[in-house]
């Protein structure tokens, strides 16, 4: 290896769920003076894009002009797959995720179980689908899901399973799998959305659930050929596009710092990573308490009668009464005075000739 081709800086970038053409495109229109150049692999629904520059500083320009294309592809680098991605962005949100059936649930927990933090975000199925009750209750809701409808699909018994997981089993999203010919239909429920995807048996059902997944929970729309439906309404597969053929096995997980395209070595079995120390306590079900969820905000306490404004004729009655009563006894006061105590002297001092001894005696 020569001087130059050690200096190189390399780096490989990785996205889910948008054409080769596409991506390769854009990073040929990004300057020639970067001397940037790049490799692409596809393999299903994932691209690896391997790039190499004089410098490191360019290529963080390049995944730069590239994650501002496409914010919602582009979501790792390096040795960060989809099972690490999808995590992140669970524990981001504060989303728990759970599987309705077995089939999904073995699909993700092969893909989760030697990730950091998937505890805090994924049941694990022991919430779910292997719990004794709570699987008992997702399977009766699919069953009268499947009844209200004519056709009774396997995708509406899927859907209705989704809907109740969220009442049963406390979760933010919920996935499941169904089975029909030639590869499977994926299913990913919110407690607004529902969405499906057809995919080939080759094409690594569990990478495509991983990746509904992510975008999901950071709120992204979901990539070309997934379909959002309606929760309460039939569902079948007539309106689902085609499984693409899967052109060859999955991508390796670790291809950071290899030569561009180079066949990269299987990963080799060993202990799993160590996550942080803040974050070495999971959420395991069963064990610790719920996932803790965020408070909700204050609601100031408003009084039940709202106070009067103005006061109406009533009050303007009452206001006149006040005040002639105070003029009465502030006259009476007066009198009192003035006559030293002898109200009968008081027609006299006011010069009022006329009125009798009794009326004097009555005022």
């Amino acid at each position: 290896m020569n001087e130059s081709t050690q200096n190189t800086a390399r780096c490989v970038l990785r996205f889910f769920g948008v054409s080769g053409p596409a991506v390769e495109q854009a990073a040929a229109q990004l300057p020639e003076e970067w001397g940037l150049s790049f490799q692409s692999l596809v393999r299903g629904g994932e691209l690896l894009l391997a790039l190499s520059a004089p410098d490191q500083s360019i290529l963080t320009q390049t995944e730069q002009k590239l994650r501002a294309q496409f914010p919602e592809d582009l979501y790792g680098r390096g040795e960060n797959g989809l099972a690490v991605a999808a995590t992140r962005a669970l524990e981001e949100h504060d989303k728990l995720l759970v599987c309705c059936d077995a089939a999904s649930g073995e699909q993700l927990i092969s893909r989760l179980d030697r990730v950091p933090g998937a505890q805090r975000v994924f049941d694990f199925g022991s919430e779910s689908f292997s719990h004794p009750r709570h699987a008992a209750k997702l399977t009766a809701a699919g069953e009268r899901a499947a009844r209200r409808t004519e056709t009774g699909s396997p995708l509406t018994a899927a859907a209705g399973r989704i809907r109740a997981a969220f009442r049963v089993a406390g979760a933010d999203l919920a996935a499941s799998m169904v089975e029909q010919e030639g590869g499977w239909v994926l299913l990913l429920g919110s407690r607004r959305a529902l969405w499906l995807r057809r995919v080939s048996r080759a094409d690594s059902p569990g990478l495509w659930l991983l990746d509904m997944i992510r975008r999901a929970a950071s709120g992204f729309a979901q990539a070309e050929g997934t379909v959002q439906k309606r929760y309460g309404l039939p569902l079948d597969g007539d309106g689902l596009p085609s499984a693409a053929p899967a052109p060859g096995p999955e991508i390796p997980a670790d291809p950071q710092h290899q030569e561009p395209m180079m066949p990269v070595p299987q990963p080799q079995p060993g202990p799993a990573p160590t996550p942080p120390p803040d974050k070495q306590e999971g959420w395991i079900p069963g064990n610790n308490p719920p996932l803790p969820r965020p408070a909700a905000a204050a609601v100031t306490p408003v009084s039940e009668e709202l106070p009067r404004q103005g006061g109406g004729f009533g009050h303007a009655v009452r206001m006149v009464l006040v005040l002639l009563f105070l003029l009465a006894a502030l006259g009476l006061a007066a009198a009192w005075y003035y006559t030293a105590g002898d109200l009968a002297a008081l027609p006299e001092m006011l010069g009022l000739k006329e009125f009798s001894l009794s009326g004097a005696s009555l005022l």
